[in-house]
């Protein structure tokens, strides 16, 4: 083998190599692109639960105040409830007192 064919099967191997490269750069370029897609479907499915989630909470804390304001009602209405008992004792020990005196 003389150094033109040396130098022509170098070349051609060469040639074979880099398009081999070529294919291998094709291939992650395609899967890059897919890898793209896939983030940017991601992102939206994260936005729309970022937002499910945002209005959830909300129902959640409007829930929570309603029942604290119900319970502060029904408080309120206790303490009303035992005065009035208190008062209603006194009158009838009131009651009871002039009873006996009689």
């Amino acid at each position: 083998m003389n150094n033109e064919e040396k130098i022509l099967s170098l070349l051609e191997t060469i040639v074979n190599g880099q398009a081999v490269m070529q294919a291998d750069i094709t291939g992650l370029k395609n899967g890059q692109a897919k890898l793209e897609a896939e983030q940017a479907e991601l992102k939206g499915i994260m936005v729309r639960f970022e937002n499910e989630l945002e209005h959830k909470v909300d129902v959640l804390f409007d829930s929570y105040s309603h029942v604290y304001d119900v319970l502060k009602e029904i408080r309120h209405d206790v303490v009303d409830l035992k005065s009035d008992r208190d008062i209603h004792e006194l009158h009838i020990k009131h009651l009871e007192g002039w009873k006996k005196a009689q």
